[in-house]
């Protein structure tokens, strides 16, 4: 998923679309 591209300092505001990726990219989890 597109998170694992993200800057480890992503905001709290973005925990949406970090939740929405790992439904859709379960092997985030």
């Amino acid at each position: 998923g597109p998170v694992l591209t993200r800057p480890h300092g992503w905001p709290f505001a973005s925990m949406a679309t970090v939740v929405s990726a790992a439904l859709s990219d379960p092997m985030l989890t």
